[in-house]
């Protein structure tokens, strides 16, 4: 019967081994791990790969002096999820005794995931559609698609003006009428 301490906030939990932990535990220990942590994705494939087949000795042992025995032993917090899913250590080994607890590598996993990336919304015009920025860069002669482009967006900014301010010459056009027609009307 070994056991565990498992330290955090102001809180400990000791654990005997004879005990089964249960993926809840698992998973409230696999929290302390850093997820920026190099041990982070090694830890979640660990306990994936002793969950599916725990009887397999590749699986229960690791090598301390190793390269991933090094990212494990320089997170504490990785050496008590180890401890607390069955590894013991035995010399320069950690040795798992038995099989994780059922849900274990999914409650890891979890735990461990790296945290999402963040969405930019893109900003919209007040149509709704997205807004197109256009940086345009001073290092040096635009080529002759820039050229192009560019001059095509002049031209097409140039015509939009222009038909906004027949628009509105139009609607000032029949303001006028309407006033006409109205004197009309009256004098009639």
């Amino acid at each position: 019967m070994s056991a565990i301490t498992i330290t955090g906030g102001n809180a400990t939990l000791n654990l005997n081994r004879t005990a089964s932990a249960d993926a809840s535990l698992v998973a409230s220990v696999a929290a302390q791990v850093p997820k920026t942590s190099a041990a982070a994705p090694l830890l979640v494939k660990i306990v994936q790969n002793l969950e599916r087949d725990p009887s397999n000795e590749k699986f229960r042992s690791i090598n301390l002096e190793g390269k991933a025995g090094a990212k494990l032993v320089s997170e504490p917090a990785a050496m008590t999820l180890l401890a607390t899913v069955g590894f013991e250590t035995q010399g320069s080994r950690l040795v798992a005794s038995g099989a994780p607890p059922a849900g274990a590598a999914a409650a890891v996993a979890r735990a461990l995931a790296p945290p999402a990336p963040l969405r930019v919304s893109p900003q919209l015009n007040a149509d709704g559609t997205p807004k197109v920025v256009v940086k345009e860069s001073n290092d040096g002669p635009l080529t002759l698609k820039q050229q192009a482009r560019r001059d095509a967006e002049q031209k097409a900014a140039r015509e939009k003006a222009e038909a906004k301010r027949q628009r509105l010459e139009t609607l000032e056009k029949i303001k006028k009428d309407n006033h006409v027609w109205a004197r009309v009307e009256i004098n009639q």
